[in-house]
């Protein structure tokens, strides 16, 4: 069998439509999203009605057909495009997920396309409405992920409604950082080589729930509550260093620990190779004196399972005593609590059997 020609053969050769995604795959070096921070936002109307506009950007797409990996498509914008939203019902608030997708209806296990009337010019990318999706959707792939699409917006609206205000809307695009740090080592490589590619994601989490955990909760509970994060978790990466720093407060003597998690309270507990962190705070203050605050901090190495990648998945903080018997402190978080999470995505040699 011979072997499709690649780019570039002179004499007029043909070439796949596979290897022009090949070069769009590789020009972004296989990140998706918009190419610049101002690109492809979705606002309301300048007088709200039922439209939304999508202002003018480039994209990138990754192919998600049948044999379409290390593919993708990469196209821009030109000038605004509107599109309209219908009105909800009167049987209550209807969440709308703005995306952008490719219809390419000559590849298949990516959407069911008819071929436009007019093949030369399509169009084969088209802003769509997805109705109904469930509420505090983060990304197409929740719905579906097997189009080839990405997401620009999510649309929250109170029932019976035909206007989209800026406020109904929530950004949700993601810029399309390349590949990463890239480190090349020329002699006497390390036994454990270094990333060859590295992303970052922070977010800083103010807590405002008064929850106070026993030291007779000795199994694993959501703490602190609002230390509950999407996190879009790059096709790349195989692990990640993360640092949590907290400010929990304390009445009387704790001892405990705290780890993360990924996707608790979703499809399951899936190990991450955290190692618990220990607390063991001494409470200094008069017993009449009110609780202290402390700091503590949650970090290590986890592992990506294959099916995290490429996804939005949820991380969570987790805490339980060690102690029922010879402390009777608890753990608190209340207003002026705040948990900063740091997390650094890597990318090693590895196998996926």
């Amino acid at each position: 069998m011979a072997l499709p020609n690649p780019w570039y053969i002179d004499a007029q050769a043909r070439h796949l439509a596979l290897t022009q995604r090949l070069l769009a795959y590789s020009a972004v070096e296989g990140q998706e999203g918009v190419l610049n921070w101002d690109h492809l936002q979705v606002v309301d109307s300048d007088t709200p009605d039922g439209n939304i506009g999508v202002m003018p950007g480039a994209y990138s797409i990754l192919a998600r057909h049948l044999g379409g990996a290390f593919e993708a498509y990469l196209g821009k914008v030109q000038q605004k495009e509107v599109v309209a939203v219908s009105p909800t019902t009167s049987a209550g608030s209807r969440t709308d997920l703005v995306i952008l997708r490719v219809e390419n209806p000559y590849v298949s296990g990516s959407g069911s396309w008819a071929e436009p009337p007019d093949p030369v010019n399509g169009p084969y990318a088209s802003v769509r409405v997805i109705e109904g999706v469930p509420a505090n959707t983060n990304h197409i792939s929740a719905y579906n992920n097997t189009w080839s699409a990405i997401t620009l917006a999510r649309i929250t609206r109170p029932a019976s409604t035909g206007v989209v205000l800026q406020s109904h809307i929530t950004d949700l695009r993601s810029l399309a950082k390349l590949g990463g740090q890239r480190i090349i080592i020329i002699e006497s490589p390390p036994v454990d080589p270094p990333p060859i590619a590295q992303q970052y994601w922070t977010e800083s989490t103010p807590c405002t729930d008064s929850y106070q955990m026993p030291s007779t909760q000795t199994s694993y509970v959501n703490f602190p509550d609002d230390a509950n994060w999407q996190v879009p978790v790059p096709d790349w990466a195989t692990g990640f260093d993360v640092n949590v720093v907290l400010n929990p407060q304390a009445t009387n003597h704790l001892t405990g620990e705290m780890r993360l998690v990924i996707n608790n309270g979703g499809i399951t507990n899936d190990a991450c190779g955290i190692i618990p962190a220990m607390y063991d705070h001494n409470f200094k203050t008069d017993p009449v004196g009110g609780p202290e605050r402390f700091l503590h901090l949650v970090g290590g190495t986890g592992s990506l399972q294959k099916a995290h990648r490429g996804k939005v998945v949820n991380m969570r903080l987790q805490a339980r005593s060690l102690d029922s018997v010879n402390v009777t402190g608890k753990l608190g978080q209340a207003a002026g609590t705040r948990v900063n999470i740091w997390l650094n995505f890597k990318r090693n040699p590895s196998y996926d059997p």
